[in-house]
């Protein structure tokens, strides 16, 4: 009898224990809802909105876009950001395409003052 008392005991022990990692599992989840979000949002961003508009104009794979080739060519925040503002100006209206000349200008000035300072 005591040896079915302990068997039983166990089984619900072992139960108990599953519920409680799969409940903890499903909080640590939980805890990352938002990234999830923003994620899912960044996703559509580059598939569908402005990265799609302005870096997928030759059907390249993510990988291949802009975004990849510029870090492996400019290790430097500004340079990379104003290579990335002149390749968008190509395709872009003529309104837009001067925002993104004055811009890419502006991070060339932001190199140029960080060279002379150190």
């Amino acid at each position: 009898m005591i040896e079915r008392i302990y068997v039983a005991a166990k089984g619900r022990f072992q139960d108990i224990v599953k519920y409680k990692n799969e409940h903890r599992k499903d909080l640590e989840e939980k805890k990352y809802d938002k990234l999830q979000a923003v994620l899912h949002q960044a996703f559509n961003h580059a598939s569908q909105g402005k990265g799609k508009e302005r870096h997928d104009v030759l059907g390249d794979n993510f990988e291949d876009q802009p975004i990849m080739w510029i870090e492996k060519h400019f290790k430097s925040f500004q340079l990379g950001q104003a290579v990335k503002k002149i390749h968008e100006s190509q395709t872009l209206p003529k309104e837009r395409a001067i925002a993104e000349l004055l811009g890419a200008i502006n991070y060339l000035a932001a190199k140029v003052i960080d060279l002379e300072n150190n």
